[in-house]
């Protein structure tokens, strides 16, 4: 019961996704079976919704974990260090 409506009250931003995933190819000029893995980072990968939305688009991709809660500390750790250093 939760999840379902959950995923309801997020559906609008997983169509979001989904659009930005297509965009993402037809600007590269690429298929989405041009992809060999994808690399998921960001505590949101984890809500299923969110994780079908970045995987679904092809069944033979390899999908590669990152750290889904260190990864954005530690990314702008490191463009902080980059900027201000």
């Amino acid at each position: 019961m939760f999840r379902t409506r959950f995923e309801q009250d997020i559906a609008g931003e997983v169509t979001r996704i989904e659009r930005t995933i297509a965009e993402c190819f037809h600007a590269a000029g690429i298929v989405p079976s041009d992809i060999d893995a994808i690399f998921l980072t960001g505590g949101s990968t984890s809500v299923p919704a969110v994780y079908r939305a970045c995987t679904g688009f092809s069944q033979a991709v390899r999908i590669v974990p990152g750290d889904r809660f260190g990864s954005v500390g530690l990314g702008l750790a490191i463009d902080a260090a980059a900027r201000f250093a």
